[in-house]
């Protein structure tokens, strides 16, 4: 069992109770579910794992729902079988594209399974048949992500900022303690009236919301990885405090050593290039989006089996234009934060394949004139391949760049 494994199963009590309805009687709940989501380049990856007072063997069913807004029903996006075995179950991960996300909030359900095998049958009770629990999770179609990216981005880097201003005087402080010139007062009002901790506070009150999670996940491992740094210097000023004046303690030795060497002190800047991945994370969002309208636009489209018909591609063109246009405003807005680097480059791709999806839709928006159907059908077929070469080459580059 790896580490992570570890800790996350060493975590499920806590976590389940937390996601328990707060009443009398909720830690007796008889069924308890917590999940886990994990944003990975164009897919999702959702496990969970949860208690169930239910003999082994008993059979699970695993929903997860679309919460639909203005009375909008869906159908379940991912639906599986799980086991009871020790009063656990476990939902191995699902991993889901992010082009079949069609709601920004989901809940995951689990129940009883109507059909039992024949000795568990026997064991389960009627009320247990009307035991059930949920979580809700964030998961986010194109349109909510793409519409918050700035939005989110913003508060994130500014929350960081904050932070970072604190840096300078906690690298002197800590360069002093580790000299040995500086005592515990100076510590405790230092951080009483600088507002180290509070900025600290916010950082993780933003960094750990289902919103950043899925928005930004390559940043916000990043952010904590700054933050970490931050820790590091305030921990090892309280461990040089608490070891006293002769502290010469292999942890105390080691901590100097470490501190005097570390980017904390010998970088000028500790973020660990932050803007540049916050620019490119956001950019596959908007990629991700224009691929999702591009789709929409290809001549040769037609409904799976099943499906009712394709609106006519007039009809489809209509309402690419308008969806581009807000993509063309949610990339405008977050450009504008100004990621500097070398994100120019994407920011112009980006334009550059909304508005080549622009004409495209602009022209298949009006029915050809007579006997020019033929030319107009192959010059929108080889505008929608070079769309499509754009979109690709976005994709690779952002992989490239975000090294996912």
């Amino acid at each position: 069992m790896s580490i992570r494994t570890a800790a996350w199963r060493a975590a499920l009590a806590a976590a389940v109770a937390l996601a328990a309805p707060h009443r009398a009687g909720a830690a007796d709940e008889p069924l308890r579910l917590a999940h886990r989501v994990f944003a990975s380049g164009e897919t999702y990856q959702v496990s969970a794992e949860g208690l169930a007072r239910l003999p082994d063997g008993a059979l699970l069913q695993v929903r997860l729902v679309p919460c639909g807004e203005g009375g909008e029903v869906f159908d379940a996006l991912r639906v599986a079988r799980v086991d009871v075995r020790g009063g656990r179950f476990s939902l191995p991960p699902w991993s889901i594209p992010r082009a079949e996300v069609k709601a920004f909030e989901y809940a995951l359900e689990v129940r009883l399974a109507a059909e039992q095998p024949a000795a568990v049958e026997r064991q389960i009770s009627r009320l247990a048949r009307r035991w059930q629990a949920a979580t809700r999770l964030i998961l986010g179609d194109w349109r909510s992500i793409g519409s918050r990216a700035a939005g989110v981005a913003k508060a994130l880097r500014e929350r960081v900022a904050a932070l970072a201003r604190h840096r300078a005087e906690l690298r002197r402080i800590t360069l002093a303690a580790c000299e040995g010139n500086l005592n515990r007062s100076e510590w405790a009002a230092w951080r009483t009236r600088s507002g180290f901790d509070r900025a600290r506070a916010a950082c993780f009150e933003l960094l750990d919301t289902p919103i950043a999670a899925v928005t930004f996940p390559i940043a916000r491992s990043k952010a904590y990885a700054v933050i970490g740094q931050y820790d590091f210097a305030a921990d090892g000023v309280d461990k040089l405090l608490l070891a006293g004046a002769d502290a010469k303690g292999d942890d105390v030795t080691e901590f100097i050593a470490d501190f005097k060497i570390s980017p904390f002190v010998v970088s000028a800047d500790d973020h660990l290039g932050l803007d540049a991945v916050f620019a490119y994370e956001g950019a596959r969002h908007f990629v991700i989006a224009i691929d999702e309208i591009a789709k929409a636009l290809d001549p040769a489209a037609t409904a799976p089996p099943g499906a009712a018909p394709l609106p006519p591609l007039p009809a489809r063109a209509g309402a690419a234009l308008k969806a581009l246009a807000d993509v063309l405003g949610w990339t405008r807005d977050f450009f504008a934060l100004e990621w500097g680097g070398n994100t120019q480059e994407t920011q112009d791709g980006l334009l550059r394949a909304i508005e080549a999806a622009r004409r495209l839709a602009e022209a298949s928006s009006k029915p050809p004139a007579a006997g020019e159907e033929a030319a107009a059908e192959a010059a929108c077929s080889l505008a929608w391949k070079d769309l499509r070469d754009q979109i690709g080459a976005l994709r690779e580059d952002l992989r490239k760049r975000l090294g996912a």
